[in-house]
């Protein structure tokens, strides 16, 4: 069978991450994945371009699909692609890439499966009531089955896709080898000019809004009186970048916080830092919190989306409640002055949380379970 996975734009984010990983994981068995974009990335990079990469070069910000959601010669690019590749399942992660999938590739001579892979709290994303509108009228009935990062979002998923033929809860899809450290915690903290001794916290995502990094450095200062040698490490890029540096400044934590950038070196991060937070609106089920678990790191966490699959409340990690800053600074800075209580939580996510239920190995088995499923008829017995 031929899978193409169908992705906004090549960047480094949770859900084109996880499309990258189970991509290389089903070249490793033998397939041949289709990886297209809808469009080129933000920073003007070129993609390579082979058999297995596609970028459409559509064009998010034309008046057109800002009105319908899509844009008719990106939809025509999109059919053109599939049908030349002979694609039997597309899969797609919501939103933008949902709607080409539906609307824009219906007319694919083939029609291949409809695989929506749902990543955060459902519905989340719609802009307005005509835009859930037209979502439940037109692009939710055509998919044909959906995978979805956590139980309690099933049965939302089960009414808004009424022709799905499967709604399966699919965890994880972390490549562990990726996640082994490269570089001794010494040699970490002393390349980023930090004590041997100081505790530290780590933030790893996106600087965008729903992941309220300003929370995060709010509650940070609240509980620095507690541990003045604390140090907040904040990996990642995003639009909301320049303002969190002036915040800490304006709250005069500044020394304390390291922005480090977006990073391709979680894994040493992990192994050099003493617990992880996040301090989220709405999540799925979060990916460094997945991580930090496989690193043996306790979390304090909002209990947003499915947060609290990933986290066990009082025994990996500890989880607050989103719009209440005092218990989060409350739980950082316990966390922090417990070391045992660190050791503990971090050994338990260890174990809880392991390489069986969480591997890119083991989703990637159970997609491409789904994908035998909903093959049309027509194709089965195709390349294999």
């Amino acid at each position: 069978m031929r899978v193409a996975l169908l992705n906004p734009r090549r960047q480094r984010r949770g859900g084109e991450i996880f499309s990258r990983r189970l991509a290389d994981e089903l070249r490793r068995r033998g397939q041949k994945p289709l990886e297209i974009y809808l469009y080129p990335p933000d920073n003007g990079d070129g993609l390579p371009v082979g058999e297995d990469e596609i970028c459409l070069n559509g064009h998010e910000r034309t008046g057109i699909e800002r009105v319908a959601g899509w844009d008719p010669t990106t939809a025509h690019r999109l059919r053109s692609a599939l049908d030349r590749a002979q694609v039997d399942v597309l899969q797609v992660s919501g939103g933008k890439t949902l709607a080409y999938a539906a609307l824009g590739a219906g007319g694919s001579a083939r029609r291949p499966a409809l695989i929506y892979r749902n990543i955060g709290e459902p519905g989340t994303w719609f802009r307005s009531r005509r835009h859930r509108w037209v979502y439940s009228r037109w692009v939710f009935p055509r998919v044909t089955a959906v995978a979805t990062v956590a139980q309690r979002f099933i049965p939302d998923l089960e009414r808004s896709c009424p022709n799905a033929r499967a709604v399966r809860c699919i965890p994880g899809g972390l490549d562990f080898e990726r996640l082994t450290a490269t570089a001794s915690r010494i040699e970490v903290r002393a390349s980023l000019a930090t004590g041997e001794a100081a505790p530290v916290i780590l933030f790893a995502g996106r600087l965008s809004r729903e992941k309220r990094v300003d929370r995060l450095l709010r509650a940070f200062a609240g509980g620095l009186e507690r541990r003045p040698d604390a140090i907040l490490w904040i990996a990642g890029a995003g639009p909301l970048a320049a303002g969190l540096k002036r915040q800490a400044l304006e709250l005069g934590i500044a020394p304390s916080v390291t922005f480090l950038g977006e990073r391709d070196d979680v894994a040493d991060l992990l192994g050099a830092c003493d617990l992880v937070a996040l301090s989220s609106d709405t999540e799925g089920v979060p990916g460094i919190v997945q991580e930090a678990a496989g690193a043996g790191r306790p979390v304090v966490a909002t209990r947003a989306g499915a947060t609290d699959e990933a986290v066990i409340d009082g025994t990996t990690g500890i989880l607050v409640a989103p719009g209440d800053e005092t218990a989060l600074s409350g739980a950082l800075f316990d966390l922090l002055t417990d070391h045992h209580r660190r050791e503990a939580m971090g050994a338990a996510g260890a174990c809880a949380f392991g390489r069986e239920r969480l591997s890119i190995e083991a989703a990637a088995t159970a997609y491409e379970q789904l994908y035998r499923e909903v093959l049309p008829t027509p194709s089965v017995g195709a390349e294999q």
